[in-house]
């Protein structure tokens, strides 16, 4: 079982503990190795880097830690996806953290929706 490391614990978790609530979930396979707030394409974003365990590494072939990024608004934009392609293309992340996959965490009820007709378009 994973688990979150004290200074993104004492760090960004202690500024917003409420973010912990879907952390936890992901601790069953990774381990919260950073996280920051970051301001990219006029949005607030929070990126979490997250870094497999061997069992995930061997069954899904990841080398590098993975991204997860939370939007905190009740509603999705464009800017949110911007923001997350500025993250993975500048330090720290790049080289870093995979660039094929990441995970999305959002307030927005109809993301799944959202994300669909985005891509379509």
């Amino acid at each position: 079982m994973g688990q979150i490391k004290a200074d993104v614990r004492d760090g960004l978790l202690n500024d917003y503990p409420e973010q912990r609530d879907f952390l936890i979930p992901f601790l069953s396979g990774f381990y919260v190795t950073w996280g920051r707030k970051r301001k990219e394409y006029n949005t607030d974003i929070y990126v979490y880097f997250l870094s497999p365990e061997d069992h995930f590494k061997e069954s899904y072939g990841f080398d590098n830690e993975i991204l997860l990024v939370y939007t905190p608004f009740k509603r999705m934009e464009p800017r949110a996806l911007q923001a997350v392609e500025q993250v993975l293309s500048t330090s720290p992340a790049k080289g870093r953290v995979e660039t094929l996959s990441y995970f999305l965490v959002s307030d927005a009820e109809d993301v799944v929706e959202w994300l669909e007709s985005y891509l379509n378009q």
